[in-house]
């Protein structure tokens, strides 16, 4: 699919591949030389924006003196930092994979009309993006259950708390979502406004033009009665209390503590990588894809959002999160790169929560 920009390089988070330029990054106050020993012919020089880049996360103090060596190319210091830097903030993923995406600050000019990409010169502007490798697919039925069991509401409770996690981040892929923002997927809306105004109509009947669109009850057979608009039914300090109860088994417990956890990096990271500011194209992926069981309608409506987006590959990009990050303030940057990496800390918090739930987990 169509990612909206160009000689970009590719960093995983563990283990950076970045493509490589023939800059020194020892010239960071300086124009970049190239390297006389490559021919001009297979050069290709970084974007002045990279290397403006590079020079920003230099006076921020963020990169290292063993980060700089003779043959150090300016992406792959920019990727050695960005991937210690963002390990520190989240560690180690259990469930989810993200690629970091760093380009210059070239548009394309379909996207140019875009309020976001006026101003400042693409010198001093670069893109930053997430792509979401391999989505995987998390069923918390039984997890969930089991909470339920132990006191009504707290699984409701607990999967409330993962999804308003996951929609002041990157998403995840649950019926909330598809309820809340894809309601057009099964045209609802537009059922839900006919049948007030023909209330004896009888749904697939002669000339329905709804005709093989799941209605809202199919779609949710199978699976709790708060799988859509769940609740925070019990408050931190409820919380805490079961916590503290002795009848309480560990694995609650952790799941619990992770749940009371979460808020902080929630009111530090929300949205600093939740929204997609390149022209008009939208995630197709999400961090995960949140299931009841194996048996329950959100495979249907993933398969159908995925198949409609692919007929729609020019407004939908395989990126998670796109944004231009303008580098014209030294404050600015900081209190972006700051935002970020609280945004990736609340994502790592979501990637906890999912590991708990999973109904892999072996809770005796």
């Amino acid at each position: 699919m169509f990612k909206g920009y160009e000689s970009d390089f590719h960093s995983q988070i563990r283990g950076v591949s970045p493509t490589q330029s023939t800059e020194s990054s020892t010239l960071l106050l300086a124009l970049p030389t190239i390297d006389g020993s490559v021919p001009a012919s297979y050069v290709q020089s970084a974007h002045p924006s990279i290397a403006l880049l590079a020079r920003y996360l230099g006076r921020l103090g963020l990169v290292r003196d063993d980060d700089i060596t003779p043959m150090q190319s300016i992406d792959g210091l920019i990727s050695k930092v960005f991937s210690r830097e963002l390990s520190a903030a989240m560690g180690d993923f259990l469930t989810v994979e993200f690629e970091i995406c760093v380009a210059d600050g070239a548009v394309e000019e379909y996207a140019a009309v875009c309020d976001e990409h006026r101003g400042p010169s693409e010198l001093t502007r670069f893109k930053f993006g997430i792509e979401s490798g391999g989505v995987p697919t998390i069923h918390v039925g039984k997890v969930l259950e089991r909470l339920e069991a132990i006191a009504e509401g707290l699984g409701e409770t607990v999967y409330a708390v993962l999804v308003n996690a996951g929609w002041g981040s990157m998403n995840l892929f649950t019926f909330d979502h598809v309820f809340t923002q894809l309601e057009w997927l099964y045209r609802f809306d537009e059922r839900r406004m006919e049948k007030e105004d023909n209330p004896d109509d009888v749904p697939g009947s002669d000339g329905d033009e709804y005709e093989g669109l799941p209605t809202e009850e199919e779609l949710l057979e199978g699976v709790p009665k708060w799988a859509v608009n769940s609740q925070l039914r019990y408050t931190p300090e409820q919380l805490q209390s079961i916590i503290d109860e002795p009848s309480t088994p560990d694995w609650a417990k952790g799941i619990l503590s992770n749940c009371i956890g979460i808020a902080s990096d929630f009111k530090a990271g929300k949205y600093a990588l939740g929204k997609m500011e390149y022209g008009d194209e939208h995630p197709v992926y999400t961090m995960a894809y949140v299931r009841f069981h194996e048996n329950d309608r959100l495979q249907q409506a993933m398969d159908d959002y995925i198949e409609m987006a692919n007929n729609c590959s020019d407004n939908y990009t395989t990126m998670s999160h796109l944004e231009i990050v303008q580098l014209t303030s030294e404050s600015d940057f900081r209190g972006w790169w700051d935002k970020m990496l609280a945004g990736f800390k609340l994502a790592g918090a979501i990637d906890s929560l999912l590991y708990l739930l999973s109904d892999e987990r072996d809770y005796a």
